[in-house]
């Protein structure tokens, strides 16, 4: 199938065009002549001139991305972005983004922070740093013989990694 014009140029010049729908709201079909012969693609539908498009540049369209808790983290830590971007040769800007959810993590980027802020890279993502972790509210509430138990379990698991 060929692409049409707005297609193409979409591709072409890196945005993405949203033109007006064939489903328009009433109270626009009101106040909005109808459409000359000439204005009619090959269907009998409406085609309006570009003018009557929304251009929005794909770079600054805003990309939702699921909640984290990096910044609640940093914030923990009482680091600023500045100084947690020297630490890991990342800039301060490019940290805010991410902290925002307008920028990509890596991986590599989570494994730094995770370093720096003392925890791991998952908890960086699921857990806020006030909430208390499993294996801690496990410790508090077991009996001192219990918590010598979970420790030498927690070796053997460990040791078995290894």
């Amino acid at each position: 199938m060929p692409l049409s014009f707005i297609q193409a140029a979409s591709f072409v010049l890196g945005f993405e065009v949203f033109v007006m729908s064939r489903n328009v709201h009433p109270v626009h079909m009101i106040v909005q002549p109808p459409c000359a012969p000439s204005d009619m693609d090959s269907q009998g539908w409406p085609v309006h001139h570009v003018h009557m498009a929304k251009m929005v540049s794909a770079k600054r369209r805003r990309v939702c991305r699921r909640r984290n808790y990096l910044r609640e983290w940093r914030e923990k830590r009482e680091m600023t972005l500045e100084e947690v971007g020297a630490k890991i040769d990342y800039s301060h800007a490019s940290l805010s983004r991410i902290e925002r959810g307008v920028q990509d993590y890596t991986g590599d980027l989570l494994e730094a922070l995770a370093a720096v802020y003392g925890t791991d890279p998952i908890t960086l993502l699921t857990r806020h740093p006030d909430e208390p972790d499993e294996l801690d509210m496990l410790l508090s509430s077991a009996e001192p013989d219990q918590r010598r138990q979970i420790a030498r379990h927690a070796r053997a698991v460990l040791d078995d990694k290894h």
